[in-house]
């Protein structure tokens, strides 16, 4: 296969007016990421095309210089396909719509982010430096492990929109949460010593650390009861 619908220009991939779809070929934007950051985005300056503005990954990428890919949806963000960044580079995904991640995000040690309206991490995600994960409208769930150098982040911006952490984590630095409404509960799992940062929550707090080590760098807000195990 080849790119397709799609071009790269000022360092960011952008398709061809009115096209309804597009690809670009994985080995191009590995190309692309070897020199410079590179932004994928599905608005074009031209005529839009007749399809909603989602990505989707479907082949593996990596590379191992310090740029960072954005990938930036009108709609949705999904597929299968990994993304690792060997070097410093960082991933950074932002849509207007739900973003599920189904291929495992690896950095070095650089930072993720993911805002969408709703996140749901069915991959595993490992960050060599922070992690910031948003639902501007909906609730963030795992199913998969995350692995965090640094600070982790997880903010739900809509009321009573809820933050579920149940897979056993491994967040080394700082963990804050962000939540609204009297049942926007949070609750964690840690499998290593938790060190919890400035958060506020409107609903209750859980948090069960398996190797038995609580602490808090930051003043915890809860409005709803709080557990610690």
């Amino acid at each position: 296969s080849a790119t397709t619908n799609d071009s790269l220009s000022a360092g960011t991939y952008s398709p061809t007016s009115a096209a309804t779809t597009s690809n670009i070929l994985n080995t191009d934007l590995q190309t692309a990421l070897a020199s410079s950051s590179v932004i994928v985005t599905t608005t074009n300056t031209g005529t839009a095309g007749a399809s909603a503005g989602t990505i989707t990954i479907t082949s593996n990428l990596t590379w191992s210089s310090g740029s960072t890919l954005t990938l930036n949806a009108a709609s949705t963000i999904g597929g299968v396909g990994t993304i690792n960044a060997t070097g410093a580079g960082g991933i950074t995904m932002t849509a207007g719509g739900a973003i599920t991640v189904g291929g495992t995000l690896t950095t070095a040690s650089g930072n993720i982010s993911l805002t969408g309206t709703s996140v749901a991490m069915n991959a595993a995600i490992n960050s060599g430096g922070n992690l910031t994960v948003v639902g501007s409208t909906g609730g963030l769930t795992q199913t998969a492990v995350l692995t965090v150098a640094g600070t982790s982040s997880f903010t739900t911006q809509a009321s009573n929109q809820t933050i579920v952490l149940g897979q056993t984590n491994l967040l080394t630095g700082a963990v804050s949460f962000s939540t609204t409404g009297t049942t926007a509960n949070v609750s964690l799992t840690n499998g290593k010593a938790t060190v919890l940062g400035t958060s506020g929550i409107g609903g209750t707090l859980t948090v069960t650390d398996s190797v038995g080590n609580l602490t808090q760098t930051g003043a915890l807000t809860v409005l709803g009861t709080s557990s610690f195990t």
